[in-house]
């Protein structure tokens, strides 16, 4: 049966973007009401044991909940958004471009997570500060390299929008694919991630081209305030 009222969504997340933007900027895009809660790093301490997994973003449907793991939550809600096609080759396409854009934060997440887990990427636990910093550096350094992942992804996406007769990702219209990537991308162009130039993108003028338009959307552009 049809449902003829939104479904009540509560997203829980820390007060950045990160892993929650994607679902956040989806819901919105799509006109879809949700609750964002948003926490403080000091307050993680105290919500973490309360998680099902020890991780962040959750998400509570109706009086399903709370759900785990980012982009499950994000198709979900491409799906009642309308923002994820029903025809199941088109989904497969944007399936394809947002795994693309999973393999790529790959390359860049290391240089995050090794300041407080080490050891997650075979270094020691107990890394001093300065260790940490080299590590960091070096990651970063080979992900902006000349054929690095930065320029080889980056590649990809100018790549699929040359093709592209719309200006999105896939197909006619936004999709889960395009709110996904704006978020990486605004990550790359923060300025947050030392040793990263943060106009790297500006480089790629289908990429530039792009973002104007997904800025154009009214509710991108109230959520970001543009």
């Amino acid at each position: 049966l049809l449902r003829s009222m939104p479904p009540k969504i509560k997203l829980q997340y820390f007060g950045v973007e990160g892993a929650a933007e994607k679902i956040r900027l989806t819901l919105k895009v799509g006109g879809i009401p949700f609750e964002d809660d948003r926490f403080t790093f000091q307050q993680w301490p105290e919500i973490q044991p309360t998680t099902p997994h020890g991780q962040v973003p959750l998400m509570w449907v109706d009086d399903a909940g709370p759900m785990t793991q980012s982009y499950a939550m994000s198709r979900y809600a491409a799906r009642i958004s309308g923002l994820y096609p029903e025809d199941a080759l088109e989904a497969f396409k944007v399936d394809q471009v947002v795994d693309l854009e999973i393999d790529f934060r790959g390359f860049i997440v290391p240089s995050i997570v090794v300041q407080r887990q080490p050891n997650k990427y075979g270094h020691p636990k107990d890394s001093s500060a300065e260790d940490k910093k080299e590590i960091i550096t070096r990651i970063r350094a080979d992900v902006s390299s000349e054929g690095g992942a930065i320029q080889k992804y980056l590649g990809y996406l100018e790549e699929i929008l040359a093709k592209s007769t719309s200006g999105w990702l896939v197909g006619d219209r936004v999709t889960l694919a395009d709110t996904t990537w704006i978020c990486v991308i605004r990550w790359l162009d923060s300025g947050i991630l030392d040793g990263i130039d943060k106009e790297t993108t500006s480089k790629y003028p289908k990429i530039v081209a792009w973002k104007e338009k997904m800025y154009s959307i009214p509710a991108i552009k109230e959520h970001y305030g543009k």
